[in-house]
Formats: structure tokens, sequence, C-alpha cells
């Protein structure tokens, strides 16, 4: 892989266009060995973040489309909804203009059939009277005539036949009136049936129009509610999308983030090597570059030409560490015999003038600690005599043969004393040395911890546990070992890069305590550790570097620097 091929991609943003360019540039800056696995691993991690950051812009165009599209459809199904809305309010109002004529009419139709009806009764009324009173009427008008008739015929008998003619012509008239009436009632009372029935008949016309004005209106008030929650449904599934895009969003910037902050470490770590420090002499140029074993760790098919340099190396460095052991613990004996004479001396010359010096107050002596140039610092007790310095070493399984170790490397005034507990978390750990009698204000403390809790995920609660051990020091010197890798697994594994994450954050501790040293394993193989069962300790190789590294940092002065395992070649090397 090359630059080349990253310069190719495109991703459909200016802006992080831009980036990515500014990024080869800088990586281009570094001047790295494009040889170099670390080099390679990350043009192939900033590969895949850029091909992921262009799948992502992608996904979030696509998803705009659909967005636009269902916000498009929103809005044609809101005006279609509006009109509906418009035309129902307006059939509504048509239909109650409707059904209030309709009810008018039926009052007023029905107004007429009982005006009709009282008329047909009274009609009917009357019809009954004229065919019961007239016929009797005639009866005797016509008995009475014949008898009048009669008496008179007997009289005057031309008269008689006179008389008896008109009689009959007036009753053959009254007859006919009476059949004329009869008819013309019978008649107006059919019409007015006729009409009845022709009113009920609208009347049911109307009833049933106004029915179906109703069921109609419930039908479009279906329709309307059934749009409506379709509408309801559709914002919220655009309120889902547009959530889901902003979660998207940020998980986005956090990965460009997260990059970011890995880009500006290996750029500080590249500045951090190139500069050469008067504490350090380069061994040699392909010690720092061809090295596939620093910060990342590799499985061995990988190191292929590097394990028998390694070795031989590690050997070297372990007999140069035994013979400064020596030298330093013969110099530790000669400046206590030093001091020892400064202060007969001191009292012989005040003897011999008379006066004795004032001795230093409690206070002063407590408060303060003489420290040899080149050695350890003498902790003085009240009156002036020395206190044996105290090392408690506190872990896991890794302090597996640490204590005999440190024991034999550490000068014979110094005492130790550890606490091992396999598989068992830093909060355990605490916990158990908080118990001990011997817990109280060690000197020093060695810790190791960290593999167990990043296996049980634990990681947070690691953090806040050392944290807050390293703000109750007081005045205990802890010296923390970078936790080492798990070798049974790809370097690239979820563990792995947790662990590197925890190494991270364990070698900013000394820039915010004093208090705190760390000592860096980038030398450490496979070759290194060594397991039995479930617990894995170093080998012995490992822990007497291990041992050499803390016994520098206890016998060298504070301010001196902290050299990491690294610098070890190049301190026997001046």
């Amino acid at each position: 892989m090359e630059l080349a091929a990253l310069e190719s991609i495109q991703v459909p943003d200016s802006e992080l266009n831009d980036l990515k360019d500014n990024m080869l540039m800088s990586v281009c800056t570094l001047g790295l060995d494009q040889n170099d696995i670390k080099y390679l691993h990350l043009l192939k991690t900033m590969e895949n973040l850029f091909s992921v950051i262009g799948d992502r812009l992608d996904e979030l165009d696509g998803h705009k489309r659909e967005v636009s599209s269902l916000m498009a459809a929103y809005d044609a199904s809101r005006d279609r909804l509006n009109s509906s809305i418009q035309d129902h309010l307006r059939y509504e109002d048509s239909w109650s203009e409707e059904n209030k004529q309709l009810k008018a009419d039926n009052v007023k139709y029905k107004r007429r059939i009982r005006t009709l009806e009282s008329k047909l009764i009274a009609n009917a009324v009357h019809v009954e009277d004229t065919k019961l009173v007239q016929p009797p009427h005639t009866v005797p008008i016509d008995i009475h005539a014949a008898l009048t008739d009669i008496g008179v015929m007997k009289v005057l008998n031309n008269d008689f036949m006179t008389d008896g003619r008109n009689c009959a012509q007036i009753s053959g008239d009254s007859t006919t009136s009476t059949q004329i009436l009869v008819t013309s009632a019978e008649d107006t009372i059919n019409e007015l049936k006729q009409e009845i029935t022709v009113l009920r008949i609208k009347l049911e016309k109307a009833e049933a129009a106004y029915e179906d004005e109703c069921s109609t209106a419930n039908l479009h008030k279906i329709e309307f509610d059934s749009e409506k929650q379709q509408l309801l449904t559709k914002l919220s599934l655009a309120d889902a999308h547009q959530k889901e895009f902003a979660v998207r969003n940020e998980k986005l910037q956090v990965e460009l983030r997260n990059i970011r902050i890995e880009f500006d470490d290996l750029r500080q770590e590249h500045a951090s090597m190139s500069v050469t420090s008067p504490y350090k002499v380069l061994v040699g140029s392909s010690a720092m570059t061809n090295d596939p074993s620093i910060n990342i760790p590799l499985s061995e098919d990988l190191k292929t030409g590097t394990s028998n340099t390694e070795s031989d190396l590690f050997e070297k460095l372990a007999n140069s560490a035994q013979v400064i052991d020596t030298l330093n613990k013969k110099y530790l004996e000669i400046d206590s015999v030093i001091l020892e004479l400064r202060r007969n001396i001191d009292y012989f010359n005040s003897s011999i003038k008379g006066s004795n010096i004032p001795k230093k107050s409690v206070l002063d002596v407590k408060s303060r600690a003489k420290k040899p140039a080149g050695g350890s610092s003498v902790i003085l007790r009240a009156g002036g005599i020395p206190k044996e310095p105290n090392v408690v070493l506190l872990g896991d399984s890794f302090l597996s043969g640490m204590r005999e170790e440190l024991e034999s490397v550490l000068p014979s005034n110094h005492t130790s004393t550890a606490l091992r507990m396999t598989d068992a978390t830093l909060p355990a750990i605490l916990r158990s040395w908080s118990n001990m009698s011997t817990s109280t204000h060690p000197d020093y403390l060695v810790l190791s911890a960290g593999y167990v809790d990043v296996s049980y995920n634990e990681l947070k609660t690691f953090k806040h546990q050392l944290l807050k051990l390293c703000q109750s020091l007081g005045g205990t010197k802890l010296i923390i070992p970078i936790v080492p890798f798990n070798f049974s697994l790809s370097p690239l594994s979820c563990v792995n890069l947790e662990i590197y994450r925890l190494n991270k954050f364990i070698s900013t501790l000394p820039t915010k305590f004093s208090s705190v040293q760390v000592i860096q394993l980038d030398h450490m193989n496979r070759s290194f550790i060594a397991s039995k069962g479930t617990d894995t300790y170093y080998t012995n190789r490992a822990c007497r570097i291990l041992c050499s590294k803390i016994r520098d940092i206890i016998m060298t002065p504070v301010r001196a620097p902290v050299l990491s395992l690294v610098d070890q070649p190049e301190t026997i090397s001046s």
C-alpha cells in the first residue's frame, strides 16, 4: 500500500478531502520507513477509515434523498388532506343547509297534511249529516203533499192533479241536488288523499336522502381519520430516520476524533524518538526503525530475523545490569562510610575547640533526607539514625519470583514485601493490601496490575482506583510497569487494543503525579512471558531486567530522568 493509492481515494466531501490531504502530507513529513509494519498498518487503517467515511457519506446521501422523498410525499399527503378537509367542510355546510330545508319542508308538509285531514274530516261529517237529515225531510213532504192532494181532490178534483205533479217535481229536484253534493265531496276527499300520498312519498324520499348524506359524511370522516393516521405514521418514521442519521453522524465524528488523536500520538512519538536526549546514546538506526515489537504486539510469524539479535542483546543487558548492580552496592557502602567519617570529624573538631555544634532539630531531620550524588535517598529518623527503606510489591501473577530477584539486586539495607494475588483485579488487590499491617506508608510501592482488569472488562474501575491510589500516596513512591500484551491473541484483538489504551493512560500519570514512575516494556515479546495453567508470569530473564529497572528507579535521585527499558543498552554503551 502506498500513499498514491490513498490519494486516489475520493471522499464525497470537500472538508474531508482537505483533512485527508493534510493527514497524508503529515505522514509524508514524518519520514517513516515505508517497509515498517507500523507504517503499513497506519496506511491500511487510514485506507479503511477513508473507505468507511465514503461509504457512510454515500449512505447518508441516500438517507437524505429518502428523507426528501418522504417530505415530498408528506407535503403531497398534507395538501390532499387539506383539500379533502375543505371539501368535507363545504359538503357538511351544504348538507346542514339541505337538512334544515328538509326539516322545514317536513314540518310544512305535516302541517298541510293535518289541515287537509281536518278538512277531510269536516267534509265527511257534512256528507254524513246530509245523508242522515235529507231523506226524512223528503218523505214527510211527500206524505203531507199526498194527504193534502187527497183532501183537496175531494173538493177540487182538478186542483188535485196539479198539486200532485208539483210535489213530484219538487221531490225529484231535491234528490238530484243531494247526489251532486255527495259526488263533489267524494271528489274532494279523493284529491286530498292523492295529495297526502304524494306528500308522504316526498317525505320518505327526503328522509332517505338525509340518511344517505349522513352515511356519506360518516364514510368521509372514516377516510379522513385513516389518512390522518397514515400521515402521523409517516411523520414518526421520518423522525426516527432523522434520529438515526444524527446518531450515525455522531459516531462518524467520534471516529474522526479518535483517528486524529492516534495520529497526533504517532507524530509525538516520532518526534520524541527523533530528538536525542543527553541521557540517551543511540545504539543504531535499525534498532529504532526496524523493530516491529515496539508498542504493538506481533505474532511470531511476523518477527523474522530479529529473535536471535534480541536474545543476544538482552543477555548482554542482563550481564551488564549485574555488573552495574555490584558497582552500585559498593558505591552505597562507600558513601555510607564517608558520611559516618564526616560526622565523626565534625564531632571531633567541636570537641577540640571546647564547644559542641548544635544539633539539628528533630523536625528538620524528619523533613529532609540527605541524597548522596548518584545514590539512593537516605531517610533519617529522629536523632540522625538512618531508616531502612521499605519496598512493597503489590499485584497479580506477574510478580511471581519478583521479590527474591529484587532483594538480590537491592542493597542489604532495603527490605521488601510482596502481596501477589492470581486472577485478581486492582480493587481486590487494594482491599487485601489495606488489611495488611505492613501496608502503612511504605517508601516504594511497585504495582503490577491491569492485565486481569482488561480481561474482565473492568477498565473504567481500574482507572478510577488507580487515580484514587495516586492521590493517597503521601510520601510513597509508586512504580508502575506497563501492562504486557496478550501474545496468545491477535495484535489487533479487542483485548490488546484495550491494553494499548490502558498503557497510554498509565504513561500520562507521571505528568500528573510527581511521585509516580512508569517502566516501559517496549522490548517485551512472547519469549519473555510464560504461563502455567491460567496464571501468566514473567520469565527469569524478563524478571531480571524488570527488577534491574526497578532498582535503577529506587537508587536514582528524584531529579534524574526515568529511562525506559529501551535506554538500558544505551546506558551501557555510554
